[in-house]
């Protein structure tokens, strides 16, 4: 409910005021004009009309048996006048029941006689069911949704090693989400979407659909008792980042996290779940390995990077050893002119058009790149031996009419379908480098290290309805909008069920 700071004159006339109050403690009930007020003042803020009339929002008719007690408009009259502005309340009109505790029939009675009933005024019962998904969901948050799973031991069947979870489709799920924009402590402002006005639910209510097998539902108790005692650390840029807020999201369902460390920047997080002994982190990383923006005269930057693929970027490797599970990922800032050098040989660019300058694809840089940082956690000396290295691949965005910085947008409301993804895009052919990158890695491993992959992009190319958009408040960048991150509530929640399942084996 949205409280109104506006106030009427008192009705005792002693020149005092009666401003609506803002309770700081939650209530079991409000009181009928607490609930009335703030709707007639938003009306009137809103300038809402009905056929021309602008104070339409003033009468309130009287329905229903309670409606009945002696006083009860009279005494509803007063204290609306009470909380309400002059202009407002000078209008109000009252209408008691006209025919008692028989109204709601009566009034029924007179729909179902209308020539155009029962079209606009009717439901089927598909229809209320999602209705009341999405009541549930956005206006009873305090409510757990979550329903716990029984069969903890799902994630070490032996059918489930064997399917691809990369391969499937999106079904609808009347479940929805296992927590909402209000439920979860630690969601962040700008991935709070309906925070920030989103007006439709709809992209919540799907799960993935593998092929040969499903996937059991995110378990936060099973999770947090398989990771108990260890360190996870997502390596990575602003996605990584958005990936670890989910799975904050989710296991804080289970246990609120406490927040132990946060740097000047706010891009490098640490979280501990003290009652099983885990901890979750974030190193920010653009490039993986050393990278720096070439500058104009004035310190401006020029947009132009140049990479060391001999160097690796001390800002994550530096927190390598004390980390059981390292969740790797990053993609979106290669997409930019890149000059890219092994010590002071420069292999090429991507994304330049130089004179005498070799031209690297989008593929290869991806290659480069990651090669450098799986050669250094493989070489890892002062890293734990049974050190598990997640790769997640790349994450689509889904910009369209244009790119983030000339007006692209992402409005789409449901999945794509299987037969309406490009599966020789270019996500799909930098997932194809990145795999080939892990394949060489583990071929080449001889230590306990053990290097997976979470392939989520195939089931996220399929998902542009599930970004920001525009409703993501982000004060500094006002009018672009965000087609790259994932809404908190969202699809990016599915990860960490493949996450589940790919740890339940390894572990």
């Amino acid at each position: 409910m949205v409280e109104s700071k506006r106030h009427c004159p008192d009705s005792r006339n002693d020149g005092s005021s009666k401003p609506i109050r803002r309770e700081n403690k939650p209530r079991r009930a409000m009181s009928l004009h607490q609930a009335v007020a703030p709707c007639m003042d938003n009306f009137d803020a809103a300038g809402v009309t009905v056929t021309g009339d602008d104070s339409w929002f003033t009468t309130v008719v009287l329905a229903g048996g309670s409606t009945c007690l002696p006083g009860l408009a009279e005494r509803l009259e007063k204290e609306l006048h009470d909380h309400l502005p002059s202009y407002i309340c000078n209008g109000v009109r009252l209408i008691p029941p006209p025919c008692g505790v028989d109204s709601a029939w009566h009034g029924a009675k007179i729909i179902s006689n209308l020539s155009t009933f029962p079209g606009p005024w009717c439901i089927t019962k598909k229809q209320f069911r999602r209705k009341s998904r999405l009541m549930r969901l956005f206006f009873f948050p305090l409510i757990n949704l979550y329903n716990p799973i029984n069969d903890h031991n799902i994630i070490y069947d032996q059918h489930l090693k064997a399917c691809d979870l990369s391969k499937g489709h999106w079904v609808q799920d009347p479940r929805g989400s296992l927590y909402t924009n209000f439920t979860c402590p630690t969601i962040p402002h700008s991935k709070n979407c309906f925070k920030h006005g989103r007006p439709n639910g709809d992209f919540l209510f799907w799960r993935w659909k593998p092929e040969g097998c499903d996937l059991p539902r995110f378990d936060p108790k099973a999770f947090l008792n398989l990771v108990r005692g260890k360190k996870m650390n997502f390596i990575g840029d602003s996605v990584s980042r958005n990936y670890m807020e989910s799975l904050l999201c989710l296991l804080s369902i289970e246990e609120t996290p406490e927040d132990i460390y946060k740097d000047a920047d706010d891009r490098n997080r640490i979280w501990r779940f003290p009652n099983h002994d885990f901890t979750l982190s974030t190193s920010w990383t653009k490039f993986l390995v050393v990278g720096y923006e070439r500058t104009y005269a004035n310190k401006t930057g020029t947009g132009i990077y140049d990479l060391d693929i001999d160097k690796i970027d001390k800002q994550w490797v530096k927190d390598l050893p004390s980390t059981d599970i390292a969740i790797v990922s990053a993609g979106h800032w290669l997409f930019r002119p890149i000059y890219i050098h092994r010590g002071d040989e420069t292999i090429g660019c991507i994304f330049c058009n130089s004179p005498n300058v070799t031209q690297i694809s989008l593929r290869e840089g991806f290659k480069l790149v990651f090669s450098a940082a799986f050669k250094h956690i493989n070489a890892c000396s002062n890293c734990k031996a049974n050190l598990v290295t997640v790769l997640r691949m790349f994450s689509p965005s889904h910009f369209e009419n244009g790119s983030w910085n000339d007006g692209g947008a992402c409005g789409r409301t449901k999945p794509f379908g299987v037969d309406e993804i490009n599966l020789q895009s270019r996500e799909m052919d930098i997932r194809t480098s990145q795999i080939e990158q892990l394949v060489e890695i583990k071929r080449d491993s001889l230590a306990k290290k053990k290097f997976e992959v979470l392939d989520v992009t195939r089931a996220m190319l399929m998902r542009p309805d599930g970004h920001p958009n525009s409703y993501w408040g982000n004060q500094w960048m006002k009018g672009f909008n965000d087609c790259t991150h994932w809404c908190l509530p969202g699809p990016i929640d599915t990860w960490s069920e493949f996450l589940m399942m790919l740890l339940g084996q390894l572990m």
